[in-house]
């Protein structure tokens, strides 16, 4: 029996770990390959990392489009729906510059010529991309929100930049099938805001248990904290600096910081004699089996991190701030230790660092993601809401 072709348009390659949106990407691929055989195409507007051949069932293709930059609104301006449109969504946020509508010829040009079923997009910044793509093939659209773009940008003092995230929102959530998300807040606050019927589902954040794990007593090296981020993504960043130049003085040596991820040059300006910066890696399992305390230290943000997620599922104990927790079902003191400012989070880092505290850590918080967070299970849940969609 013929399978349905669902194209999937990501804004970095979907990954199994390292980085919170790419493993999100893998995700909701990997729900669609349950279904379909999933033509992935990876407009690189969250930035760029090697693209796998294969990531999983059910995967046909995976195609690398680097993003216009710059790019002429001219195309769109051609088109009178989009003319229209554009009138509607000016000023447009730079990402969804970068992945402009007008792209939607050429993507569907490299499609099997039996066509689609639907096409997927990540995030708002490819949402009029894939309503462009979606429009073109007479198929549905679906947008996978993750989390609540304008939200953030109006905590962060962007109320501009908020307004034009709105506006890219409001064009594209109400003509998508489906829309999802990755936490029943954000979820509720997009079906409010735009007036959504069907309401925004639930996706949550999930990853891939391991097969083995490393016991949190046989770190390679002591004393050593880690963070497993993209360092591009500005709350990140934040985090970083703030660790460095707030918790490690107040942490005395052989404390160590190790940040892998991704990093700009404002990171990798922060290594030093007690901070490694290694920036991006193709395997973190090392990272995490030499780590002896694992940090989050978000300040600012909405939805869920997936980071958070993936040490607990490594083995390994937690701190994290509240705005690092937010979103999931993790308990202070219970799964993993919470402090919001700097003399606090150090005195969590070597509280999360004895024997006998993190072993009890690790245990409630590997028990939570195995019966919350496990990306078959949660894969399995997204397949279904997907096959509603796509099933004549």
């Amino acid at each position: 029996m013929t399978r349905p072709n669902l194209v999937v348009l990501a804004p970095i390659a979907p990954a199994l770990t390292g980085n919170g949106l790419a493993m999100r990407a893998h995700l909701l691929a990997e729900a669609a390959g349950r279904g379909h055989d999933v033509h992935v195409i990876v407009i690189a507007v969250a930035g760029h990392q090697p693209a796998p051949s294969n990531f999983g069932k059910g995967t046909a293709s995976v195609v690398d489009v680097a993003p216009a930059r710059p790019v002429s609104l001219v195309p769109w301006v051609a088109d009178p729906r989009w003319r229209e449109r554009l009138g509607r969504l000016a000023p447009l946020p730079a990402p969804v510059l970068a992945a402009p509508p007008s792209l939607a010829a050429e993507l569907a040009s490299g499609l099997p010529a039996s066509g689609a079923s639907a096409v997927l997009a990540l995030r708002l910044s490819l949402a009029p991309l894939g309503l462009a793509l979606a429009e073109l093939l007479d198929v549905p659209l679906i947008v996978d929100a993750d989390d609540d773009d304008a939200d953030f940008l109006r905590q962060s003092g962007q109320p501009d930049e908020a307004a034009a995230w709105d506006r890219v929102a409001q064009l594209c959530l109400p003509a998508a099938s489906l829309v999802t998300a990755s936490s029943a807040a954000v979820a509720s606050t997009l079906s409010a805001r735009h007036h959504l019927v069907p309401p925004v589902q639930v996706v949550p954040n999930a990853v891939s248990i391991p097969d083995r794990v490393a016991e949190p007593e046989a770190a390679s090296v002591p004393a050593r904290l880690l963070v497993v981020a993209n360092f591009t993504y500005p709350p990140n960043s934040a985090g970083a600096r703030w660790l460095v130049g707030n918790v490690v003085p107040l942490l005395d040596p052989p404390w160590s910081l190790n940040l892998v991820g991704a990093a700009g040059p404002e990171v990798r300006a922060l290594a030093g004699d007690r901070v490694v910066v290694h920036g991006w890696v193709p395997d973190v399992a090392p990272h995490y089996e030499s780590a002896s305390v694992v940090a989050v230290p978000v300040m600012a943000g909405s939805g869920t991190r997936i980071k958070l997620l993936e040490a607990m599922a490594r083995g390994r104990p937690v701190v994290t701030t509240t705005v690092g927790a937010a979103g999931l079902a993790v308990r202070p003191g219970l799964h993993a230790l919470f402090a919001d400012n700097p003399p606090a989070f150090a005195d969590a880092v070597r509280a999360a660092n004895d024997p006998g505290r993190s072993r009890r850590l690790v245990e409630a918080a590997s028990l939570l993601v195995r019966e919350q967070y496990d990306a078959s299970v949660v894969a399995a849940s997204a397949a279904g809401l997907l096959s509603v969609v796509t099933d004549p």
